[in-house]
């Protein structure tokens, strides 16, 4: 009956996951970022509660978390094993929200860690929309993760036309609209600008004419954002950015027409229209409060980078102090933005250890995933750092960053060289200089042509303007003015990015060159450019403005740091009170020490007495030894009879044994389900295990125990036919004392050693095969044996917790631990160890235990 219900919950455990509910699937492809930041205590909640639908819920949070911290070492593992837990049970429950959402997180961590093969067969599994979620899920890992000319990039389409079929065949807008814009990125990423305008463009015609601005509004907004921004798109883009502020409020959106808006802002201040910028981002701000919406962080920095791209860099540190107000302590993303900005604010007013100070919390922060702004950021520290003097330690910086995360973008090796040539010429190695400058060059038109094809493109890129400014400003230093007026002029015929710090320095350059030409009208005209702007950025009004907000900015820093450390002081407190706490129980300890030996004193006196009428006791019980003889004849006879009964027992006990094993492999003969004939092929090892006890029992000269390297010998060679360990490539290795294990400890001890070989072949290694090691060592002085089985395999996950696993084989080795009163452990260094360490107990002592345990 027991084997029975083992197999039918087994099986119920290995099916369930294919049962899949997939309907009403909500249209989100980001992983959801939740508001707790602590994965290990959402883990422990889900751990302490029931294992129902809540349950579930805690651990799809717990898994959001650790997505979105992957990038820390095991974080991704932790989010695997979790998601696995609760999609296993979601299909128990039949739970199909649980079920959608925690197999989309498996098919995010498979396309993370490049496995296809699994992340297919996550949609595979699936069908209406929660399948179009999953194959969107590998097509932005198609579109995203390769180069447009691979063979995996162009496995895009056809999923996406999959896609758009089941879309309309279970009639889901919502999902449609999103295969739509996977498709038009896809395009945009290729080079088809018109094909991808028109993907999105079939989303907007189908809500316009059923009158959904919403929608309509959403389709607008998703084209402008992610239409690659060039001096040919720019047109386009703002179109779309005002038809989503207009249709925002044809739908009394007025929050999402301010954040429409806000996009449309910025992409007017990329392109130096600086007053319809100015006025729309400010803007934003007034409609939000009308509303009563809180003014969001990024708002606030946006527009602080606006000012600081338009050199009012007094305005720029306010908005941006004022984002860093009302954003959360926990929110790194945010901050990690907003140091971003404040480093290329200050220095642009040459504060520069503030500079390095703030682009380095943004690089080290654990969040910054995106690897084109972290190598911006990079180039920024290196730059900084050799502003500040210190020319060979910036150069090394960004000599270590760009061998350990080398680029293949063209735009990547243009800013390099470009930074490259800046510190060399600060340190007057202008041969080199030079070199890197004209490479800088040499890469323009290519690096222009990808980021026309790049989706969201930073707005930090040298190509163009920023590229010819820096060549231009390079020849005014040497003296070449004809050369460097040349590329000056250049700088300002593309517009794009071009921040006001760049412009008034090139018509400083330009003044400089055209004077030394005998250009002097020119001259004058670049000269009067450059006083004005210098005269509007650098008033004395502005400078004392900066300095007070940052001395209000450094004083709030300062009061943080302040109760920081009042609060480390108050936890160092807590701790001496602790000290003194653990001080005086070891005192009291002390005293009830001395009070025992006391006592034991006055017992072992008590005992001498006693052991003086033991003696007198001890000869008359000598007197009766002689009666007993008599009756010990009689045993011994009893005793063989015995020893012949039980022999005939442990036989037909063994050959019933046999009969299941029988029994087991004769029902695989006849199934077709891979799940069910492993579990019976486990269910057949494990009964082997028993049976083989059994054999050795009838067969040897000792009934009551079992002799351990035989039995390990033995058992090991039936594992190694059953499982084939040649093919495998799996080694065996016995390191075994000739222990002899009472018969009742030999069971448990069979059994743990077959589930620990079995899973180590199962799973502890590759192709390449390797290594188990079984041992037996005893501690005379202890009475006591430990156990291991060891292997050198690939291990075991770094937060991998035996004492909450929910596997039966688990379980079941941790039980037989108990049953041997033993300590169970598992090490997972280089390899898994599973370790029972117990105390061999006699036949009488075994008997004695089963007895109490039998009362209770």
């Amino acid at each position: 009956m027991g084997i029975r219900r083992f197999l039918f919950y087994l099986t119920l455990i290995l099916l369930s996951p294919f049962v899949i509910y997939a309907q009403n699937t909500p249209p989100e492809l980001a992983v959801k970022r939740e508001t707790e930041t602590d994965g290990a205590a959402v883990f422990r909640t889900m751990n302490a509660s029931r294992r129902d639908t809540n349950y579930i819920k805690l651990a799809i949070k717990a898994a959001h978390i650790y997505w979105h911290q992957r990038s820390k070492e095991g974080r991704l593992d932790s989010c695997f094993m979790i998601s696995n837990t609760a999609y296993q049970l979601s299909a128990q429950l039949r739970y199909t929200e649980g079920m959608n959402e925690a197999g989309y997180m498996l098919c995010k961590i498979y396309t993370e860690k490049h496995d296809i093969p699994r992340a297919k067969k996550m949609f595979e599994t699936a069908y209406g929309e929660q399948r179009v979620r999953l194959m969107l899920a590998v097509g932005e890992y198609y579109v995203f993760e390769f180069e447009r000319n691979s063979p995996e990039f162009l496995e895009a389409p056809p999923l996406l036309l999959q896609a758009i079929k089941i879309c309309e065949e279970y009639h889901s807008d919502r999902w449609w609209d999103e295969c739509f814009i996977l498709q038009g990125k896809y395009f945009f990423k290729k080079g088809e600008f018109l094909a991808g305008k028109e993907s999105f463009m079939k989303i907007v015609n189908k809500h316009h004419l059923a009158k959904n601005y919403e929608q309509e509004a959403k389709g607008w907004s998703r084209l402008g954002n992610n239409m690659p921004e060039n001096d040919s798109t720019f047109e386009d883009i703002i179109h779309s950015f005002e038809m989503a502020v207009h249709s925002y409020y044809l739908a009394d959106n007025l929050k999402e027409a301010a954040y429409s808006l806000r996009d449309l802002g910025i992409a007017n201040g990329n392109h130096n229209r600086v007053d319809s910028s100015e006025k729309q981002l400010l803007r934003v701000v007034s409609i939000l409060k009308s509303i009563g919406e809180k003014i969001t962080p990024t708002t606030y920095y946006t527009i602080g980078d606006f000012y600081r791209f338009t050199g009012q860099y007094d305005k720029a540190l306010y908005y941006i102090l004022e984002s860093l107000k009302v954003t959360k302590e926990d929110d790194i993303v945010t901050r990690t933005n907003i140091n971003f900005v404040l480093g290329m604010l200050y220095f642009r007013i040459q504060d520069y250890p503030n500079s390095l100070k703030h682009y380095k919390m943004c690089f080290e922060s654990p969040e910054f995933r995106n690897n084109t702004m972290k190598l911006h950021v990079a180039n920024e520290i290196a730059y900084v750092m050799a502003a500040s003097g210190d020319h060979r330690k910036g150069l090394a910086f960004l000599d270590d960053y760009i061998k350990t995360h080398p680029s293949t973008s063209v735009s990547d090796r243009q800013e390099n060289a470009g930074t490259y040539g800046q510190i060399y010429a600060m340190m007057g190695n202008y041969a080199k200089a030079e070199k890197f400058y004209l490479e800088m060059l040499s890469l323009d038109k290519a690096a222009a042509e990808e980021n026309g094809r790049e989706i969201n493109v930073s707005h930090y890129r040298i190509t163009g303007s920023g590229a010819n400014f820096l060549m231009g400003k390079f020849y005014a230093e040497r003296g070449k003015y004809s050369e460097a007026n040349q590329y000056l002029n250049k700088s300002l015929q593309n517009p794009q990015f071009l921040d006001a710090s760049q412009e008034l320095e090139t018509y400083q350059l330009l003044f400089k060159t055209d004077s030394a030409l005998g250009n002097y009208l020119s001259a004058i005209k670049n000269f009067e450019r450059h006083r004005n702007m210098y005269d509007s950025i650098n008033s004395v009004h502005k400078s004392r403005e900066i300095n007070d907000l940052n001395l209000k900015y450094q004083t709030e820093q300062r009061l943080k740091d302040i109760e920081i450390l009042r609060n480390k002081e108050t936890k160092s407190i807590a701790a001496l009170q602790r000290a003194d706490t653990i001080r005086n129980l070891i005192i009291a300890g002390a005293l009830v020490l001395l009070l025992l030996a006391v006592m034991a004193y006055y017992g072992y006196r008590n005992k001498q007495r006693s052991n003086l009428i033991l003696q007198s006791q001890g000869e008359e019980i000598d007197r009766q030894n002689k009666t007993l003889q008599t009756l010990l004849s009689q045993k011994d006879q009893f005793l063989k009879e015995k020893e012949w009964l039980l022999k005939e027992i442990h036989h037909r006990v063994k050959n019933n044994l046999q009969i299941i094993m029988s029994l087991l492999n004769s029902q695989s003969a006849h199934l077709r389900n891979s799940d069910a004939i492993e579990a019976i092929m486990v269910s057949g090892n494990r009964v082997r295990s028993i049976a083989l006890i059994h054999q050795k029992l009838y067969s040897g000269d000792n009934l009551s125990s079992i002799n351990m390297p035989e039995y390990v010998a033995d058992l090991l060679r039936y594992m190694m036919d059953g499982f084939d360990t040649a093919e495998r490539k799996v080694r065996f290795i016995q390191r075994i004392e000739g222990i002899n294990i009472d018969v009742a400890q030999a069971v448990p001890v069979g059994l743990i050693l077959n589930e620990a070989i079995t899973n180590a072949i199962k799973y502890a290694f590759d192709e390449s095969g390797g290594e188990i090691t079984v041992a037996f060592r005893s501690h005379t002085a202890a009475d006591t044996v430990v156990m291991s089985i060891s292997d050198n395999g690939k291990g075991l996950p770094a937060d991998f917790d035996f004492r909450q696993s929910g596997s039966l084989g688990m379980e079941m080795m941790q039980g037989l631990a108990r049953q041997l009163r033993g300590q169970f452990n598992i090490d997972s260094n280089g390899g898994t160890t599973i370790s029972v360490e117990f105390r061999l107990f006699s036949a009488v002592e075994n008997a004695l235990s089963t007895m109490k345990e039998r009362n209770l």
